[in-house]
């Protein structure tokens, strides 16, 4: 096994496995989200927690679809890890802009950045080569 394939595979996992641990560590909160949903308006008590559930289930299922494409070679797989690696991206935008940098941030940017160097890893001629 080449050191480029081993990099490109090491980094497809970490990246699904990151994703995985961001929907778990996102999901966590959701009994404080019900909690202070509680003492919200109707509207607010029944959409929060149904969003804050959605976005985990959101980072779940894309940690599945990158573990599943850590498997392949197919160059097409690597497209899949570019997109999947903007979503942390633009989270991590939108909690600076709109709360500023918190170190949940720093998450979504490690997972961010590891999910666009296993798609520029896996680009490389020689991992779909191999």
């Amino acid at each position: 096994m080449t050191s480029t394939l081993r990099l490109a595979s090491g980094l497809r996992i970490a990246t699904g496995i990151g994703l995985l641990l961001t929907a778990g560590l996102h999901g966590s909160g959701y009994p404080q989200i019900v909690a202070l949903a509680g003492a919200s308006g109707a509207d607010v008590k029944v959409l929060m927690p149904a969003l804050w559930l959605a976005f985990s289930l959101h980072y779940l299922v894309f940690g599945i679809l990158v573990l599943v494409a850590a498997g392949s070679r197919n160059p097409l797989s690597a497209r899949l890890l570019a997109v999947a690696a903007l979503g942390p991206l633009v989270d991590a935008l939108l909690q600076v802009i709109y709360l500023g940098f918190i170190p949940p941030t720093a998450v979504l940017l490690i997972v961010g950045a590891l999910g666009l160097a296993a798609a520029a890893a896996s680009r490389s001629s020689r991992y779909l080569a191999d």
